[in-house]
């Protein structure tokens, strides 16, 4: 079963979809990273096997290409959190328990969110964990007044996103969190060095071998879904 649903913030909408195979009492959110959406294979592929498992699962845009939706020039880490804090709000009601998962800055979003401890428990994916390097990435275009990124593509985020990838600290954040919390590192990503500064906070972290920041390699997928479904059985 799939629903596609709209979620008003202001005079914008959230746009979202929500799949469950049959009636569950537990909800899984998965959030987006930086510049992107809801059907990533990462969050595509996962929500395929969630709902076998018994789960429903919410993918929503941060921003999205329709006319009242919110465009990522306009956004910031703050402004992705209160809209999650939003999506929770809607579906609180509607299930026992709601888990988060978050991919690359995704997991900052959730991590500054004001409603993460409704959730039962969360799963980042390889999340951004030093956000001035993210920063330093991005140079600025005077023309388009944005920030702008080159890769295989040009990316443009506003000033006040950029403007706290340089001063939010992630790390300070994940010693604040009470949720039952795990980490899935990608081996090939820049965050994985990292793992034994994060182990040290008491939190759960586990590195994939072979997998890059956005597990695209043969088999790694498929471990990441695994690890998660053994994390919120646990």
């Amino acid at each position: 079963m799939e629903k596609k649903l709209k979620i008003p913030i202001g005079k914008k909408f959230i746009y979202c979809t929500l799949n469950y195979q049959s009636p569950s009492d537990k909800l899984i959110i998965l959030v987006h990273g930086l510049g992107g959406h809801q059907n990533e294979h990462i969050h595509y592929n996962a929500k395929n096997l969630f709902i076998q498992k018994g789960y429903a699962v919410l993918r929503f845009n941060l921003y999205s290409t329709e006319h009242d939706a919110r465009k990522i020039e306009e956004c910031s880490i703050s402004t992705n959190s209160a809209d999650l804090a939003e999506v929770i709000g809607y579906f609180e009601k509607k299930f026992k328990a709601m888990y988060l998962i978050g991919h690359s800055l995704g997991g900052p979003v959730i991590l500054h969110c004001k409603a993460t401890a409704k959730a039962k428990k969360i799963m980042l994916w390889d999340p951004s964990l030093n956000l001035k390097i993210i920063q330093k990435r991005y140079t600025f275009n005077k023309t388009m007044n944005l920030w702008q990124k080159v890769t295989s593509g040009i990316r443009f985020i506003g000033k006040e996103m950029h403007q706290e990838l340089g001063a939010l600290d992630t790390k300070k954040q994940l010693a604040k969190i009470s949720t039952p919390l795990k980490i899935i590192l990608a081996e090939k990503s820049m965050w994985a060095k990292q793992k034994h500064e994060i182990a040290a906070l008491n939190i759960k972290v586990k590195i994939i071998p072979k997998a890059d920041h956005n597990f695209d390699e043969e088999g790694v997928e498929e471990q990441l879904l695994k690890e998660t479904l053994d994390f919120l059985k646990s």
